[in-house]
């Protein structure tokens, strides 16, 4: 199956470069660019439209603002496909903000996460120590999304054998 975004992203490169044929980035690195920023706004646009369509838009904004913060100091699992990474995270981020979970809950998930971003996360010492700030937070809003989000985020550092 070809990818969707690929497929795309690789239209509008062409376009790009025949619309200014000086620019020195070959068609592959706009591409590469462009399939990115479909990638990326696709979920924000998909996620927060599901949100809304749910009645849950608070929510959503929350577990996807606390997926994307934490992940942007902890890395994690990538698909090799764009187009499946949108799906998976939509559905991900769309679900979190419907689970309801007890003050227990909530301050359990959030300790778990220290543990997995300090053992798993491949960055260093200091980011991981800012990361683990971030999940911290969460002690003080007891948000159950943000706990489900920083979880959710967490389990893509594990490192699954091939």
């Amino acid at each position: 199956m070809v990818d969707p975004i690929e497929y795309v992203s690789y239209k509008i490169a062409v376009k790009a470069k025949e619309a200014d044929p000086e620019n020195t980035d070959d068609v592959d690195q706009i591409r590469y660019g462009v399939a990115l920023d479909i990638g990326f706004y696709s979920v924000i646009l998909l996620t927060v439209a599901i949100g809304m369509i749910t009645k849950e838009f608070w929510g959503t904004l929350i577990g996807m603002g606390a997926f994307y913060y934490l992940r942007k100091f902890t890395g994690g699992f990538h698909f090799s496909s764009l187009f499946v990474c949108t799906i998976v995270s939509v559905a991900i981020l769309s679900i979190i903000p419907h689970i309801h979970l007890s003050e227990f809950t909530v301050v359990s998930l959030t300790f778990i996460c220290i543990p997995l971003i300090i053992f798993f996360s491949n960055k260093d010492t200091k980011t991981k120590a800012i990361a683990s700030l971030i999940v911290l937070i969460n002690f003080v809003f007891i948000s159950p999304a943000a706990a489900l989000a920083f979880f959710a985020q967490s389990l893509t550092l594990i490192k699954l054998r091939r």
